[in-house]
Order: structure tokens, then sequence, then C-alpha cells
């Protein structure tokens, strides 16, 4: 069972499969629910989970784990402006500028993630 209070971006892949059941019945929504719920549980495996007793980390390991969920959230909103039409209305070079951002953000997230991992590891 996924705890969707664990991190803000599962809580938000939930209430989209919340969002998705709440329009009736039919095979497409239940194949969006399908997808949706699919997604939120690739959300959390892709979280790491901290160690219990959070809190008793170094200072210094403390803000890893903070600037680990302040990345995710940065990802989740550029990836978001990546499909509006402000994105689509930039020149071709802003355009690939960001996508390449966010690509590198992403890179970094997973380097965080193994960091805040091998906290566990080492207690």
């Amino acid at each position: 069972m996924t705890n969707i209070t664990r991190h803000p971006l599962i809580q938000q892949a939930y209430d989209v499969c919340q969002a998705i059941e709440a329009c009736g019945a039919s095979v497409e929504l239940t194949n969006a629910v399908t997808k949706a719920s699919n997604l939120m549980r690739a959300i959390d495996d892709f979280i790491p989970v901290l160690p219990a007793g959070t809190e008793s980390l170094p200072p210094h390991q403390q803000r890893v784990v903070a600037e680990c969920e302040q990345l995710a959230d940065r990802i989740q909103k550029l990836e978001a402006f990546l499909s509006t039409p402000i994105y689509a209305g930039l020149p071709e070079r802003e355009r690939q500028l960001l996508k390449m951002q966010a690509d590198a953000m992403v890179v970094y997230l997973g380097i965080i993630n193994t960091r805040v991992e091998d906290f566990g590891r080492a207690a």
C-alpha cells in the first residue's frame, strides 16, 4: 500500500486518480485510473524512503533530504511548464535550454536520492 502522505508528488498522483474516478464509470476511465495508479506507484518507488528517525540525522544530511524534496517540487513545476502554450511560444533556443535544464535536474535528483538512500545504510 502506498503511503500518499510521504511526499507531495505521491499525494498529487493520488489526487489525479481520485479525480478520474469521480468522472464515472467507463472502460476509458478505468484505463485512465489504472495508468494514473501505476504512475503513483512509480513515483513512490522513485522517491527514497527515509530511514526512521530522520530528525536524528546530522544537520548536513537533513539539508540534503530537504534539498531532495525541494528539487522534486521544482522539477514537477518545470515539467508542467514545458507543456504550456507559453513554453510553446518561446524561441527554439530557450525551449531547448529549458528542456536541457529539466533533464539535468532529473539527473541531479537521482544523485541526491542515492545519497539519501545511503544515509539509511550508514546507520
